[in-house]
């Protein structure tokens, strides 16, 4: 086990991608937006697959008879917190993968006389390619990426202000086993 540290971390978001055996999970993503700038305490739980015991009638050698029961895998989570900035170089927008965008938007705000660039109700159906998200840990030199493909943004929290004065906002993101891939360097 690697004990990988924050500042060798990274994230990427995009539309779902084809994986491919020829190219590597983080090339793949090449096109995707990096926001490893704006997120902190993330979280990234592996598909497990449980078992359970099924009792059967009879006995041998003294011990009830069973059988061990393979469950299906579950499903892949990732979970973090935004940090919501003003600065337009870190502007991530998360409603783009989860919600669709009201088309014909016109209107501009009246206090800060700037045009609303978009505009997302949350009855919306969300787009239909799902998202494809890599984290990628990494020495320099070793690697470990996981790629969440096909993914769903369950949820986009509401917004909270902390008492030094930035907004955050959390996020969870899962992808079913058979759609969550790792692969590593060493």
């Amino acid at each position: 086990m690697a004990l990988w540290q924050a500042r060798r971390a990274f994230l990427k978001i995009r539309s779902s991608i084809t994986v491919s055996l020829s190219t590597g999970l983080w090339d793949a993503m090449s096109s995707a937006t990096s926001f490893e700038a704006v997120c902190k305490d993330v979280e990234f739980v592996e598909p497990e697959r449980t078992t359970e015991i099924v009792k059967l009638l009879g006995a041998t050698s003294g011990n009830q008879n069973q059988e061990l029961n393979v469950n299906a895998p579950e499903d892949a989570e990732l979970s973090g917190t935004l940090i919501l900035s003003p600065e337009s170089g870190l502007v991530i927008d998360l409603e783009a993968f989860k919600l669709t965008a009201t088309t014909g938007v016109t209107a501009t705000d009246t206090e800060t006389s700037k045009t609303i660039d978009k505009r997302y109700n949350y009855a919306s159906a969300p787009p239909s390619a799902g998202v494809a998200v890599a984290l990628r840990f990494t020495d320099g030199s070793n690697m470990v990426t996981f790629l969440m493909n096909n993914a769903s943004i369950e949820t986009l929290g509401g917004v909270s202000i902390d008492a030094d004065g930035h907004a955050e906002q959390e996020f969870r993101i899962k992808s079913a086993a058979d759609d969550t891939y790792k692969e590593w360097a060493f």
